[in-house]
């Protein structure tokens, strides 16, 4: 269930990202911030200061692909209560992901050629 929840997590960050590209002409640098901002993952969120651990829990929850799942096995009891709802948090990540996809695919318009 981890392994899925953080599958889901790294897949909406991204297509998300990608999304932008039916409302933006160039959207390239809107999908490399979204590869970069995947590179964080792997790192622990506690080396970083409250702020961006809450940007990289809450915002963009880049915690919840590698950091969050992986405290439900290496320190089971002193992990956060949310760290075993991430399974929960890539699902719900994934449904908003495909709102906006469906809401970019129904406005898209085409070049006209």
């Amino acid at each position: 269930a981890a392994l899925i929840g953080a599958s889901l997590v790294q897949i909406a960050v991204v297509v998300t990202a990608a999304c932008t590209a039916f409302w933006l002409v160039d959207s390239w640098p809107v999908l490399s911030l979204s590869w970069r901002v995947r590179e964080i993952a792997p790192y622990p969120m506690t080396i970083f200061s409250g702020a961006f651990r809450f940007l990289f829990t809450f915002v963009i929850p880049v915690g919840f692909i590698a950091f969050y799942p992986s405290q439900m096995f290496l320190r089971p009891g002193t992990a956060p209560a949310f760290v075993y709802v991430a399974p929960v948090i890539g699902v719900v990540l994934f449904g908003l992901m495909y709102l906006v996809w469906s809401r970019g695919v129904n406005s898209w318009s085409g070049t006209g050629s």
